[in-house]
């Protein structure tokens, strides 16, 4: 879903925390980090990564970081 067609008054997007993950803006060669950050500013539960040393694919290029991130945002955020 592109960040054009996302109703910000949509209220699943509103209460599910939601992690957005990036790379550095200078390695991402495919999605503008700055387009992708945009989702922070719309979705209101939304936190916001970025990995360093990594472009776009940084759950192959980075795997053990990425593990991480995630894992500890499950845990932050599970009931």
């Amino acid at each position: 879903m592109l960040i054009s067609e996302l109703d910000a008054h949509t209220s699943l997007w509103q209460v599910i925390a939601t992690l957005v993950v990036t790379g550095e803006p200078d390695l991402d060669r495919v999605v503008p980090v700055s387009s992708t950050r945009g989702y922070v500013a719309l979705i209101r539960r939304a936190e916001y990564v970025m990995l360093e040393r990594t472009g776009h694919m940084g759950l192959l290029t980075r795997p053990s970081t990425f593990a991480e991130v995630v894992t500890d945002f499950v845990h932050a955020h599970h009931h």
